[in-house]
């Protein structure tokens, strides 16, 4: 069996991981709130070009 690896950070995109369009993705909603509530530092990237 392979060693665990500690995750020590989390980069994401935005679209469609948290949401797509105007809608939430609610089981990525859900992880970034245990992320958040376990103290696992995020950035959050985005290639997006319509972003503002």
């Amino acid at each position: 069996m392979a060693a665990k690896t500690k995750i020590t950070g989390i980069i994401s995109d935005l679209d469609g991981v948290p949401y797509r369009g105007d809608d939430p993705i609610e089981p990525a909603v859900a992880a970034f709130n245990r992320w958040a509530d376990r103290q696992i530092p995020y950035v959050i990237l985005t290639n997006n070009s319509s972003a503002q």
